[in-house]
C-alpha cells in the first residue's frame, strides 16, 4: 500500500498532511468524521457503504478533492456548498434516498467527468448542464424522472447516459448535439417510440431500449451506422424496416418478447458482422433463408415462435455455438439440424 493511501482514520490522523486517499467505506459510519477536514491534500474519499444521512459544510473546503464516493448511504439533500468543491472530477451519490438535484450546484463543479445518481427516487434534475464540458459519463437509473433539461444537449464530451428505469416518455431534441455519445440506456421507461433525436447521434456504439412500449421501428434506424449493440426486447414491435439491414456494425440484436411475426431476407442479408440474434418469444412463423449469410453468428434465439421449419442454410453458419429452438411447431426435429455437428449447445422440445 502506497504511503498516502489509508484505510484508517487514526492512521492517517498521524500523517494528516500526506494523505490523498482516504478509503473508509463500509464502516456503519452515521457521519462524516470531523477530522476528514484536516486533510487539505485529500484527492480520493471514499465513504460508500455507510449509512450517512447529511454531507458536512466542510467538505467544499477539501479544495484539492478529485473524487467523491459516498454512494450507498442514506443521503436525502445534495448541499450547494459541494459546488465548491472546483477540484472534483468524479462524484457518486448513487444508491441514497435523494429527491431533488438543486440548482447551481452540480453544474458549479466545470472539471467534472463523472457523476452517478442511479437508484434514488429524484424527480427533478436541475442541472444546467452547459458548464459540464469535460462530463463524459451520467448514470441516472432507478430514479423518478419524467423529463430531462434541454441543456444536456450542451453536454457535448458526453460518451455514456445510462436513463434506464425512469418514467421518461420523451427526450429533449437537444439530444441529438451529444456527437460523442457512444452508449445509451433508455430501458425500463415508458417510450412508445424511439426519438428522433437518438437518431442524429453518429457516434452511438451502444442502444438500449428494452421494456418500453414501441409498437413500431421508424426507418430512420438506418442511420445509426457505428451502431454494434440494439436492444429492443420488451416491446410491442410487430414489423422491422429493411433499414435495420443497413446497421453494417451491428453485431448483437436483442429482439426477444415482441410480436414480430415476419423479417424480410432485405432486412437480415446484410448484417453480416452479428454475432448474436434474439428473436424468442415472437409470432415469427418463417426464418428468412438470407439467414445463412451470418457467417459470424455465434447464437441464435428463437424459441417460442410459430415455427415449422428451418431454412437449410442454417448450415453455413460454422461460427454457430448456441441455437434455442424449443416451444415451436416442429413435429419432427429440421433436417438441418443434423448438420450443426458444431454446435453446442441446442434446445428442442
Amino acid at each position: 500500500m502506497r504511503k498516502n493511501i489509508y484505510a484508517n482514520l487514526q492512521n492517517a490522523l498521524q500523517n494528516v498532511n500526506s494523505v490523498e486517499i482516504l478509503q473508509l467505506n463500509d464502516q456503519d459510519l452515521k457521519s462524516f468524521p470531523e477530522e476528514i477536514a484536516l486533510f487539505k491534500n485529500l484527492r480520493v474519499l471514499d465513504l460508500s457503504e455507510n449509512l450517512i444521512q447529511e454531507i458536512p459544510s466542510f467538505i467544499g473546503k477539501l479544495v484539492k478533492l478529485e473524487e467523491l464516493y459516498l454512494n450507498d448511504n442514506a443521503i436525502e439533500n445534495i448541499p450547494t456548498f459541494i459546488g465548491g468543491n472546483k477540484s472534483l472530477k468524479k462524484l457518486d451519490l448513487g444508491e441514497n434516498n435523494i429527491k431533488i438535484v438543486p440548482e447551481k450546484t452540480i453544474e458549479r463543479l466545470e472539471q467534472l467527468k463523472f457523476i452517478n445518481l442511479e437508484y434514488n427516487v429524484i424527480e427533478q434534475l436541475n442541472i444546467d448542464f452547459s458548464n459540464l464540458k469535460q462530463l463524459k459519463t451520467i448514470r441516472l437509473k432507478k430514479n423518478l424522472l419524467k423529463s430531462l433539461p434541454d441543456s444536456i444537449g450542451q453536454a457535448t464530451q458526453l460518451d455514456y447516459l445510462l436513463l434506464s428505469k425512469n418514467k421518461l416518455k420523451d427526450l429533449p431534441k437537444s439530444l441529438k448535439n451529444l456527437s460523442q455519445l457512444s452508449d445509451l440506456d433508455i430501458s425500463s421507461n415508458m417510450f412508445n417510440s424511439i426519438p428522433l433525436c437518438i437518431f442524429q447521434l453518429n457516434s452511438l456504439q451502444r442502444l438500449q431500449c428494452r421494456e418500453n412500449n414501441i409498437n413500431s421501428l421508424s426507418s430512420d434506424i438506418g442511420r445509426l451506422k457505428q451502431l454494434e449493440y440494439l436492444s429492443l426486447s420488451e416491446n410491442k414491435i410487430q414489423e422491422l424496416p429493411e433499414q435495420l439491414g443497413e446497421l453494417s456494425a451491428l453485431k448483437y440484436l436483442l429482439l426477444t418478447n415482441n410480436e414480430i411475426s415476419h423479417i424480410s431476407n432485405d432486412t437480415i442479408s446484410s448484417l453480416i458482422q452479428l454475432e448474436e440474434l434474439g428473436l424468442s418469444n415472437n409470432e415469427l412463423n418463417t426464418l428468412p433463408s438470407e439467414i445463412g449469410n451470418l457467417y459470424r453468428l455465434e447464437k441464435l434465439y428463437i424459441s417460442n415462435n410459430n415455427l415449422s421449419s428451418l431454412p437449410t442454410t442454417l448450415s453455413n453458419l460454422k461460427n454457430l455455438s448456441t441455437l434455442s429452438f424449443d416451444r415451436n411447431k416442429f413435429t419432427i426435429l429440421p433436417d438441418v439440424v443434423d448438420e450443426l455437428t458444431h454446435v453446442n449447445i441446442i434446445s428442442f422440445s
